[in-house]
């Protein structure tokens, strides 16, 4: 019976540092201004699963508009340790355009070719899991995601996903 006594306490402190960790994580958000929404009942596989969304108004030549900007905190059921980050980014209409204006310029498709690798590289450098959708032509938005382990869990890592759209932004305006 000591066998089983010994798993039991093993899963009981695993339990009781996602608990924490979950709390830990709600906690940064809040402290850096976030209101997490807990939409757990949306995932069948989720111990704890959060939206966290911000209006952001974004400068235009005549205009200011407000861009809504999400990303997502999955706890899951079946992982103990660990929990995942993600975040869809849209490219808005007019990146869209100019993306697939490229292709009609003199060594447009180079162009093309050169930024959507640099862009494949980069996130691949940060050690994120991603899918770029439509293709390689009509770059439309990218899924990211990041999963991140309770022993390396700090404040910083968090925004992890934030500070990858902020510098694809960068570079698709630069």
């Amino acid at each position: 019976m000591e066998p089983d006594n010994y798993k039991n306490n093993e899963k009981e402190k695993q339990l009781a540092k996602r608990r924490d960790a979950i709390k830990k994580v709600i906690d940064w958000l809040i402290e850096e201004g976030h209101e997490p929404q807990e939409i757990t009942h949306l995932r069948k596989d989720a111990c704890y699963y959060g939206v966290v969304i911000s209006d952001e108004a974004e400068k235009t030549d005549k205009h200011e508009k407000q861009r809504r900007k999400a990303f997502h905190i999955h706890f899951p059921i079946d992982r103990l340790d660990s929990l995942s980050i993600s975040e869809i980014i849209i490219l808005d209409l007019q990146s869209q355009k100019s993306y697939a204006a490229l292709a009609d310029k003199t060594n447009g498709i180079l162009e093309q070719n050169r930024f959507y690798f640099d862009l494949e590289l980069a996130l691949l450098q940060m050690n994120v899991y991603f899918v770029i959708n439509k293709n390689m032509r009509e770059l439309q938005s990218l899924e990211i995601s990041k999963v991140l382990f309770f022993d390396g869990l700090t404040k910083d890592t968090h925004f992890l996903i934030l500070l990858i759209q902020f510098i694809i932004q960068l570079k698709f305006l630069g």
